[in-house]
């Protein structure tokens, strides 16, 4: 087989399953007991609730919430490894490397998280 008809098989066959389909951020809703509480997402403010922000799962994302006469809480952000893309990986010679290295197969738990706040 030439070079030329076999690059494309082994460029489709190096491809994970995840990272071709779920790649880039999802957005997540973040809410709060008691309303209107800052959102701060990896130590840059995102406003106060509700707000919705991009997050990438294959990343580690630390969540803190403040309000005035509250507690601080800090949540991360739960993530799961898509059953289904390990089992389709299991069909592409080198998708599984690929996806493991890139951690695209990672997605978020939930897409709303509310931050029940401990207040005075």
């Amino acid at each position: 087989m030439k070079l030329h008809m076999l690059l494309p098989v082994l460029l489709i066959g190096s491809v994970g399953c995840a990272t071709i389909v779920s790649s880039g951020p999802t957005d997540i809703t973040f809410l709060s007991d008691p309303p209107e509480a800052e959102v701060v997402v990896n130590g840059h403010s995102q406003g106060e609730t509700p707000v919705t922000v991009p997050l990438h799962a294959e990343k580690s994302n630390v969540i803190q919430f403040y309000s005035s006469g509250c507690r601080d809480l800090t949540v991360v952000p739960k993530t799961s490894v898509g059953v289904g893309y390990v089992i389709a990986d299991l069909f592409l010679p080198f998708g599984l490397i690929t996806d493991l290295i890139t951690q695209e197969w990672k997605g978020f738990s939930e897409e709303t998280i509310t931050g029940q706040m401990d207040c005075a």
